[in-house]
């Protein structure tokens, strides 16, 4: 068995990470053997959308949007998946306008929606698979407005509690108006910003009282005094002027008043 050393000279590669298959045969038996060629790119591909969700008009037409990519839109994969199978190919075409920047347009053209109050949408996905099988891709939501240039019908509170009372799932397409009470650590108005610095203690745990404590009385700074404390040797004056280190004394625990 001898060994052989092969060579594959490569070009300079421009453009992405590309790869190529090399197939050896033997020639004394059915033996054979395919060997992959890695070259890296000179450039890494990219491709960056910073809105998550795109709204266009219920009217149709063309909306442009900013999008960073260095990948040519003919080589770019393109997946529409609509929201309702009944209601598709809504979107008339979709492309990125190719320029020498990294700054580029995104162009989606939509026809008219012709619903009053039921707006529609789909999930857009733009990805890219160099030869190194390593792919780069982004994903957003489009949603179209109304007719009406609305995104579905406002309803009041007291409509929402009558349709959707006992915990019915909610699938229609309402708008429902409010105000968000919360406090500054509260997690469910992340993207409500609370401006207010004022703390509210709340009224089923409100804030321990602050205690201290002196030579004979535990006081608290609350609606209530402690007991009096106890001494484990009761001072008296013959004790106290001999040798008043030998007493001491110690105050009962302080049990605050509990709150239902």
């Amino acid at each position: 068995m001898r060994r052989r050393t092969e060579r594959a000279p490569c070009e300079f590669n421009e453009g992405f990470k590309r790869k190529a298959g090399f197939v050896l045969c033997s020639d004394v038996d059915a033996r054979r053997d395919t060997v992959y060629v890695k070259q890296k790119a000179l450039v890494d591909a990219k491709i960056e959308f910073a809105n998550s969700s795109v709204i266009v008009a219920g009217a149709g037409g063309e909306n442009v949007s900013p999008i960073e990519t260095n990948i040519p839109f003919s080589e770019i994969t393109v997946d529409i998946e609509y929201a309702k199978a009944d209601n598709a190919d809504w979107i008339e075409s979709l492309e990125i306008v190719d320029s020498e920047s990294e700054n580029r347009s995104l162009a989606i053209t939509t026809e008219a929606n012709a619903a009053d109050e039921i707006p529609r949408s789909a999930t857009v996905s733009l990805s890219f698979t160099d030869g190194w099988d390593e792919t780069v891709s982004v994903e957003f939501n489009l949603l179209q407005r109304t007719a009406k240039e609305t995104l579905g019908r406002q309803i009041t509170f007291e409509e929402f509690r009558r349709t959707y009372a006992m915990n019915k799932k909610v699938e229609d397409y309402v708008i429902l108006e409010g105000i968000v009470v919360s406090n500054t650590k509260n997690h469910n108005a992340g993207e409500n910003t609370q401006s207010t610095t004022a703390n509210t203690a709340s009224p089923s745990r409100p804030p321990r009282p602050k205690t201290t404590s002196s030579n004979s009385t535990t006081t608290c700074r609350s609606s209530f005094r402690a007991p009096r404390a106890t001494w484990s040797r009761p001072p008296t004056a013959m004790n106290c002027a001999t040798s008043p280190r030998r007493w001491s004394f110690r105050a009962l625990r302080v049990r605050h008043r509990t709150f239902p």
